[in-house]
């Protein structure tokens, strides 16, 4: 055995890493179950009053009526998240709330998920405090009960890999890992991206091959035949996809954007934070690299990295809620990095960050369970007064997701027309005589009117921390309107 093997076997192991490996003490388990239940009232407190996005609005429209040639969803399809909703919509909660609660309750399970993934490597408490620090992440805490399909994914996503990366882990685990690995790709398919060089280094390895991809070929075709059985034919699925890649791809472009405007710097409100964080994961991230950790590899180079490069190369880098899991591993790394420098402070230190996002985020969450996004208080107004003054509804395009929501859960008659439908079939409202809403200065089919009324977003830190275009939507009484746009294809 040469000299340099005898110092790698005899050298100590860092003063972060996991020891032992043996089952926890009950007095953890009860600590772990506290601080779960505790989560799952911040979740709970983090659920909204109303939806406050497009993709909100499609996928409870697609609850509603899964309608694939009409963009109900969109693809990937996402066809777990959708017969999820469907299933609690059954039982008389409506569909946006069924997806809200559905995210925040998957949230919940995100904590002993990170805790078990991070304990394989870490010291208990160290494995507490990176999922603390995740999960009470501002923008990470704000987001968590939306109806978006991120947070249930991310839940899924870090159970399977406490399962699959675990070096111990025998034929039933891998089993259940491989299973919830299908289960977070039939939430959020684009999880397929993160997850295809874990599986295949462990397939190469050659263990357990069989528990590995029979059970998830089986889920993904499963999901896969019910997509063809109740969504649409291959050629439809096909179609929609190209249209869904195209437009993906022309905003997927985060190389003009300062570093202020990506996911990490919204997640933590100051772009000042997140370089902190940013430089302790990446040291820390070195740190792990070189204690050669069974599985720590793969964590690094298969997983992290091409979660990365699917944020920065493949989505819009600045929309908070793509980075999740790239914030949920780099505050595990972060936290190592603390760790080798502060040690037992460390734990300390993120103590603190906790208790100053709770001061911070709270006051945020009250708001945000009362009020009403800008689209549906805009889109109810100008209701009141079409209906009053007997004008037609005239609204950009942008408004459409929200309106077929409404239409399909009974609260609008579908009696509007939007602006890319000017003088199309419809025609063109005489002047004067329609009420027209708008977001984010899409008002070029407006040529006049009465006073406008601006419905602004009132939860300060949503702007910061999942920035949109509707943030702002603007009625415009005893409007002049004209077509400014091209026509839809076929109207």
């Amino acid at each position: 055995m040469s000299t340099r093997s005898k110092h790698r076997r005899t050298v100590a192991a860092p003063w972060w890493a996991c020891r032992t490996r043996e089952a926890l003490p009950r007095w953890w388990v009860v600590l772990l179950i506290i601080v779960t239940l505790a989560v799952g009232a911040s979740r709970i407190a983090a659920v909204p009053r109303s939806i406050w996005h497009q993709d909100e609005a499609v996928f409870a429209s697609s609850v509603l009526s899964f309608n694939i040639e009409s963009g109900r969803p969109h693809p990937p399809w996402f066809p777990l998240w959708i017969f999820l909703g469907k299933g609690l919509d059954a039982t008389g909660i409506p569909a946006a709330r069924s997806l809200q609660m559905l995210s925040a309750g998957l949230s919940l399970l995100t904590l002993p998920a990170l805790f078990f993934l991070w304990a394989l490597w870490l010291r208990k408490e160290l494995a507490l405090a990176a999922s603390l620090l995740f999960l009470f992440m501002p923008g990470v805490w704000m987001l968590s009960g939306r109806a978006f399909s991120d947070t249930p994914a991310m839940a899924f996503l870090a159970a399977s890999l406490a399962l699959l990366l675990d070096p111990g882990g025998g034929t039933r685990r891998t089993i259940l890992g491989a299973i919830l690995a299908a289960l977070t790709i039939l939430v959020r398919p684009q999880h397929v991206l993160i997850l295809a060089i874990p599986v295949a280094v462990l397939f190469g390895r050659g263990k357990h091959r069989t528990a590995l991809l029979a059970p998830l070929a089986g889920c993904l075709g499963a999901g896969a035949a019910g997509l063809l059985i109740f969504g649409a034919p291959l050629g439809t699925l096909w179609k929609a996809f190209r249209l869904q890649a195209a437009y993906q791809g022309a905003h997927a472009v985060t190389a003009a954007h300062a570093f202020a405007e990506l996911g990490p710097a919204r997640a933590m409100i100051l772009p000042g934070l997140a370089l902190i964080w940013v430089a302790g994961a990446v040291y820390g991230g070195v740190v792990f690299w070189r204690a050669h950790l069974p599985g720590g590899g793969i964590l690094l180079i298969a997983t992290l990295l091409p979660a990365v490069g699917v944020v920065l190369f493949l989505v819009d880098g600045t929309i908070t809620r793509y980075w999740l899991p790239v914030l949920a591993l780099g505050c595990g790394l972060a936290v190592v990095g603390l760790a080798s420098i502060m040690r037992a402070w460390s734990l300390t230190i993120v103590a603190v960050a906790v208790s100053v996002s709770t001061v911070v985020v709270i006051p945020q969450l009250s708001l945000m369970r009362h009020a009403v996004s800008p689209p549906l208080r805009a889109m109810r107004a100008a209701e009141r007064l079409a209906e009053e003054h007997r004008w037609v509804m005239v609204a950009d395009f942008n408004m459409e997701p929200f309106e077929v929501y409404r239409q399909l859960s009974g609260r609008a008659d579908g009696r509007i027309t939007y602006d890319v439908e000017l003088g199309g079939s419809r025609g063109v409202p005489p002047p004067w005589e329609s009420v027209a809403i708008y977001t984010d200065h899409q008002d070029k089919f407006i040529g006049g009117g009465g006073s406008p009324e601006v419905f602004s977003c009132r939860v300060p830190l949503l702007i910061r921390v999942e920035p949109t275009v509707y943030d702002s939507v603007t009625v415009v009484p005893g409007a002049a309107v004209r077509p400014a746009r091209r026509r839809l294809p076929g109207r």
